[in-house]
């Protein structure tokens, strides 16, 4: 899969795009303090070109940590019980029957004499 991604041309351009944003922003941000007399849009155009590659990084966490367990905790769900040479479903459990019986492998213990003389 690495090798797939090195010749990924989608990699170089966010790659060019980010480091564009951050030396733009900090030109903006050096000309805004070394000016005697600087823009005053210099100070948020620099701030936002300097935040576009942390905001990015910060809503892919997001996504990771929070979107993206609950959408393959649904698909793992659907898509493990359709077959699709048959094109239909492998069993006709319901989503309760199919969670109870990824427990059964756990044995239950039964309670000791000593738990029920107290």
């Amino acid at each position: 899969m690495d090798q797939r991604r090195r010749g990924d041309p989608r990699i170089y351009i966010v790659t060019l795009l980010f480091l564009s944003c951050i030396l733009s922003g900090g030109i903006l941000l050096g000309l805004y303090l070394h000016l005697p007399d600087p823009n005053p849009l210099f100070l948020p155009a620099g701030m936002f070109f300097v935040c576009v590659p942390w905001l990015f990084w910060f809503l892919a966490y997001l996504y990771s940590c929070v979107l993206k367990p609950c959408t393959v905790s649904v698909s793992k769900k659907s898509v493990t019980s359709f077959d699709p040479e048959k094109g239909e479903e492998k069993n006709n459990k319901n989503v309760l029957e199919n969670e109870m019986s990824a427990s059964d492998n756990v044995a239950e213990v039964e309670p000791s004499e000593k738990a029920n003389s107290h």
